[in-house]
């Protein structure tokens, strides 16, 4: 198979277990790519925290009633953070697209920006690998 490995790291945690599944991939007989997505603008822990902070009380109100939790979800928008180009916009001539970052309390700004901005991903076998790592710089 030709797959793809699409990845943001901030810690470096999900870039090395991006380069161990690499490995264990290939010695199966795929071809492996890899492309790291590298934010424009990144903020330190505490100012990416602060960029979604006005959610985090909604959260929590979801968790006890299913109207509100509906209501949330439905009007929800994620935050993004700009990338820079992408070496593989169109990902047509993968067979399978992985894609990993750190496990934020929604899905990681650079991620969600590539999600919106990557071509070619329906009917696309997809994974996904997310890590939790907790080294923050102030």
């Amino acid at each position: 198979m030709k797959i793809l490995m699409v990845y943001f790291s901030r810690t470096g945690y999900t870039e090395r277990l991006i380069y161990e599944v690499k490995k264990n991939l290939e010695t199966k007989g795929n071809t492996v790519y890899i492309e790291r997505l590298r934010s424009l603008n990144e903020k330190s822990c505490v100012g990416e925290i602060w960029k979604d902070l006005h959610h985090y009380p909604l959260i929590f109100f979801s968790l006890f009633s299913k109207w509100w939790r509906q209501r949330y979800i439905s009007n929800y928008t994620q935050v993004e953070d700009d990338i820079a180009p992408l070496q593989y916009s169109d990902v047509s001539e993968f067979d399978m697209v992985c894609i990993g970052g750190p496990k934020w309390a929604h899905v990681a700004y650079p991620v969600a920006r590539y999600l919106r901005l990557v071509k070619g991903l329906e009917g696309k076998h997809i994974g996904s690998l997310y890590t939790f790592g907790c080294r923050c710089r102030f």
